[in-house]
């Protein structure tokens, strides 16, 4: 059986720091590996942290905190589509529309278009 894990206050407080930091700068997919190392704890440990702490594994949580972004920038409507994929820090239009299609279950343009008049 698995012992569960125990996340000691340095732990804590440096997942927390790392939460903020994709919170505050969503636009970045940042390497799990290299936010391991930055911070000085092992990968393992920051996955299973991270999870426990907020539900969710670091690259999940990027990714979503990436879509909420690029939901405000469609809104606006100043960017085309592959503007906000590179914005958002998608290489290609492609990946970006199937990300965000995971998480909305919408293209960027149908969420673009959307009818978010309220109902009568």
């Amino acid at each position: 059986m698995k012992k569960p894990l125990h996340l000691n206050k340095y732990a804590r407080d440096v997942i927390q720091g790392i939460k903020d930091t994709i919170d505050e700068q969503p636009y970045g997919k940042r390497n799990v590996n290299q936010l391991a190392l930055d911070a000085g704890i092992g990968r393992n440990m920051l996955q299973q942290g991270f999870k426990l702490l907020f539900g969710s594994r670091v690259n999940e949580y990027q990714k979503i905190k990436r879509m909420e972004a690029a939901t405000i920038i469609l809104e606006e409507g100043h960017l085309t589509i592959q503007q906000v994929a590179s914005k958002c820090g998608y290489r290609s239009q492609s990946s970006f529309t199937r990300a965000f299609k995971d998480i909305y279950n919408l293209t960027p343009s149908d969420w673009q278009n959307r009818d978010v008049s309220p109902s009568s």
